[in-house]
């Protein structure tokens, strides 16, 4: 378009030179007599000054009829000479050009110049575009004498500006059906943006264009931040990349890749030309990947510690029952042939025995190596049943307020370790708050869907029984919350925590195939989430076992299966000590041989269940066939095969952890020789 203004002014430029030098040669005319020499004259000067304009002129008559026309009006409308243009010559023209030059003659006879375009079809059906500017011929006396015109052709101008327009659209449609925001920014104010970038903001055209940029930004400084950045960039590389962030209109803020590049490299005042990416989803995704690498990690660091803490515990409950078991029979004995003094230091032993003990039992809690002997219960019922105990350990200061959800299905689980996981819980959330507070107890039946699982690792979709236990304490930060679950760390004082007691939880837990979270905002509280896989089993009660009174001597004959020596013999001791006859073997081969050659009945084979050649539910089953009515009792500090791969012992089976006492084992053997 500026190039047709240009050529329109020049075009008008030209004609009224034209005109000017046909009324100086006119006025010459007037002021002389006209004699023919005087004509001929002013008729070669008129030729001369027309016959050398690059341009087409034309002069008619009062009658349209044509008067003259210069040699450069052949070729414009397609003919080799003027004698070859036709007096029709206006045929050429299309029937919408014929119109306009028809309205356009009517504003000669008005007396009014006029600037127009004409499109016509020459002989050889070449398509002309011709800018035309005519002017009326008025004589001295005012009459109309007829019109003089300027043709000029503009045909390649117009292709030019078709081919232009074309691919203006072309790029209009390439910059609105783009997947990113594209616009232009001039003195930091928005020039021109499009559709995409408009849905990315959910801002209107006329609310940015015109508008500083800066309206796109949650705060100056990151505006400034990111204009110094871009323009540094440009300045080195010609162009610049900043990731930064934007301000929807709702609120919303998204994170945007923003890469600019200058209109003019010489001149940044001209302004740039700029494509925004929303990459709000890929830096979410690439925050969810992040946690559940982190939560791998997590997971492997806390089953490697898991593993150590089963192996700690498996050989430090070898010695714990031996402690235990030898000082029990001490105290057993006659006091009249102890020493008081022996007697006292024997109990201390005791003591610090069973105190080792239960740490041991949570270091196998938190490795899940412990045996599990898992029902189908209902957390309502196993909440109720420690409701009083719960109440107790609380304290008075500290409101209980439980919600029970309806209808929330039944788990598989040890109800003695729920009750150890729901202990341990409540036992934090009460030295969170030691000034008083409330203490939540609820259950509920969740589903955990896909989408949960993809950023949480060891989750599996599916129903899941959910206990909350929430309180009103301290809360924690994002450092103390990360690590809540790692064995000893603990943010009480020296002393009062062993850092074992939400590890403990989280090993029960994984090893009932759950899930736990933990939530907590620093002084707004905690709240421990414990997802249980749902079971369509009906619950049922735990089974209660009735103490069995301790005989003065027991009857029948022990197979003790047990590949550490100290651990048999302390065995061996327990039961000769209260008249039962014991056999011993240190491994399986033995066992099975001796059974094969004891022709006396073998009553009870107490054994071991991880030991080499096999573990002692295959020795079990062997010893079966060559001592028929055998029954069987378990003992293990931990497992991590045969039972303990699946976390459950099977129906019937019959188990004493290690350490044990003397009274338990003897209790244990006695109930399982009287069923």
């Amino acid at each position: 378009m500026h190039d047709e203004q240009k050529t329109k002014a020049q075009l008008i430029a030209e004609l009224d030179e034209l005109r000017n030098r046909l009324a100086q040669l006119q006025s010459d005319r007037d002021k002389t007599p006209s004699s023919p020499d005087d004509v001929l004259k002013c008729e070669q000067r008129f030729r001369s000054l027309v016959e050398s304009f690059p341009i087409g002129v034309r002069q008619d008559g009062v009658n349209k009829e044509t008067v003259y026309a210069n040699p450069a009006m052949a070729p414009l409308l397609g003919y080799s000479s003027v004698d070859d243009v036709p007096a029709d010559w206006i045929k050429l023209l299309s029937p919408e050009s014929y119109a306009v030059m028809e309205r356009e003659y009517a504003k000669r006879l008005a007396g009014k110049a006029s600037s127009y375009e004409v499109e016509l079809v020459t002989p050889a059906g070449d398509r002309r575009n011709l800018m035309v500017h005519g002017a009326p011929l008025i004589s001295a006396e005012g009459e109309f004498q007829g019109t003089i015109a300027a043709f000029l052709n503009i045909t390649e101008y117009r292709q030019i500006e078709q081919a232009l327009r074309q691919s203006q659209a072309m790029l209009q449609s390439v910059f609105r059906s783009a997947p990113v925001g594209i616009g232009v920014v001039s003195n930091r104010r928005f020039q021109w943006v499009n559709e995409r970038l408009l849905q990315m903001t959910g801002y209107a055209v006329d609310e940015l264009i015109g508008n500083s940029s800066s309206v796109l930004y949650p705060s100056l400084e990151e505006y400034e931040y990111v204009g110094r950045e871009k323009y540094e960039q440009i300045r080195i590389n010609g162009s610049g990349t900043v990731e930064t962030r934007w301000l929807c209109k709702d609120g919303q803020i998204i994170d945007v890749l923003l890469s600019s590049t200058p209109m003019d490299l010489n001149d940044l005042s001209k302004g740039v030309v700029f494509t925004a990416l929303d990459i709000t989803e890929r830096k979410q995704s690439e925050a969810a990947r992040q946690t559940l690498q982190e939560q791998l990690q997590q997971s492997q660091k806390m089953e490697s510690i898991g593993q150590l803490a089963g192996g700690v515990a498996h050989d430090f409950n070898n010695l714990l029952s031996i402690i235990l078991g030898y000082a029990d029979m001490i105290l057993r004995a006659d006091p009249s042939r102890m020493e008081k003094q022996i007697r006292a230091r024997v109990q201390e032993i005791q003591r610090a025995g069973e105190r080792a003990r239960a740490l041991t039992r949570q270091l196998l809690a938190f490795g899940r190596k412990q045996l599990l002997q898992v029902i189908p219960v209902n957390v309502n019922s196993v909440v109720l049943d420690l409701e009083e105990m719960l109440r107790r350990l609380i304290g008075e200061n500290i409101k209980i307020i439980m919600r029970f959800g309806s209808n929330i299905g039944s788990t598989k689980a040890d109800p003695s370790q729920l009750e150890q996981v729901l202990l341990n819980v409540c036992i934090n959330a009460r030295d969170a708050m030691p000034d008083g507070g409330i203490l939540t107890i609820e259950t509920s039946k969740v589903e955990l869907d896909e989408e949960y699982a993809s950023t949480h690792a060891d989750v599996r979709p599916g129903r899941y029984v959910m206990l909350a236990i929430s309180d009103t304490g301290c809360g924690m930060d994002d450092i103390t919350r990360q690590r809540l679950f790692e064995p000893f760390y603990t943010t009480k004082e020296k002393g009062k925590g062993s850092g074992l007691g939400l590890a403990t939880v989280y090993g029960i837990i994984k090893q009932h195939g759950g899930h736990v979270s933990a939530y907590s905002e620093q002084h707004h509280g905690s709240t421990i989430r414990i997802y249980l896989p749902e079971t369509l089993e009906a619950s049922v009660l735990a089974p209660v076992t009735e103490p069995v009174p301790l005989l003065e001597k027991g009857d029948g004959l022990i197979l003790v299966v047990e590949d550490d020596e100290a651990m048999r013999e302390l065995a061996c001791s327990i039961l000769n000590a209260y008249g039962y006859k014991t056999l011993d073997a240190a491994s399986p081969s033995q066992a099975l041989s001796l059974a094969a050659q004891k022709q006396t009945k073998i009553d009870l084979m107490l054994t071991d269940v991880i030991m080499p050649e096999m573990n002692g539910c295959q020795l079990y089953k062997q010893a079966m066939e060559v001592c028929s009515g055998l029954r069987v009792l378990y003992m293990s500090g931990y497992t991590e095969a045969a039972i303990a791969q699946h976390g459950v012992l099977s129906a019937g089976a019959y188990f004493i952890q290690k350490p044990f006492t003397a009274a338990e084992l003897l209790r244990k053997v006695q109930s399982v020789l009287t069923l």
